[in-house]
């Protein structure tokens, strides 16, 4: 399964490179792998994220860690406050529901947008159902790591993002979407995995089928389906 995910990442690469920003340099690198580590469950909400370690685990001075955990900030992942340091953001009940209310919108409108596209290159439209077929593998293997999922699923996203066409709703999606990556790890079982992919599939089915609606209803769904079971996660603490 893994050999799949590893062939499908090495043969988009350059389709999902067009809907790439431009290069990250060190401080961003190191964001990436903090935020990867944070959805995988390795930092947990409240969890210090101190410079020397972590310059340390990198193999690079603490300036880098320490931009990369400001970033991390600007997107509300971290919080720094003075003498304490940076920590893994922790979001109460309201902000939560707000923030996935609003995100189900953006991802409602990144999803319809590559849907409405008139432009649509076979091989890309090709590529997002393949990717959607590797998400669902990579869900129903029990055996596959939280970043199997996570790798294949940022994929077929940047894969739609190409089609979409419309950087600044596809980085607010992403941006909306990486300020609850701490919420990732506790909401990773098996059969959530399984009911992620399957929507994802029937989001892939709609773009390829130049059905908008059916896009951005499955697409709104999935994220307010992700907060009734966030609820139910928090009342279960």
């Amino acid at each position: 399964m893994i050999a799949r995910l590893d062939q499908f990442l090495a043969a988009t690469a350059p389709l999902a490179a067009q809907a790439e920003s431009v290069p990250e340099g060190l401080p961003g690198q190191i964001a990436t792998m903090l935020r990867d580590r944070i959805q995988a469950g390795e930092f947990k909400p409240g969890d210090p994220l101190k410079a020397a370690p972590l310059a340390s685990a990198f193999g690079c001075s603490r300036g880098p860690v320490r931009e990369a955990l400001r970033r991390l900030e600007r997107e509300k992942l971290v919080t720094i406050a003075p003498r304490i340091g940076a920590v893994v953001a922790q979001m109460d009940a309201e902000a939560l529901a707000a923030h996935f209310r609003l995100r189900a919108e953006v991802g409602a409108l990144f999803v319809r947008l590559a849907a409405e596209r008139m432009l649509r290159p076979p091989a890309l439209v090709a590529a997002i159902q393949e990717g959607a077929d590797v998400l669902a593998d990579v869900a129903a293997d029990e055996t596959a790591h939280v970043g199997d999922y996570i790798r294949a699923r940022r994929r077929l996203t940047e894969l739609i993002a190409t089609l979409a066409a419309a950087p600044y709703v596809s980085e607010l999606s992403q941006e909306l979407e990486r300020e609850v990556a701490v919420l990732w790890a506790p909401m990773n079982s098996v059969g959530r995995r399984r009911r992620s992919a399957s929507g994802w599939r029937k989001i892939a089915r709609a773009i390829a089928a130049g059905d908008p609606d059916a896009a951005e209803s499955e697409g709104r769904r999935m994220v307010l389906e992700s907060l009734d079971e966030v609820r139910r996660m928090k009342e279960m603490v």
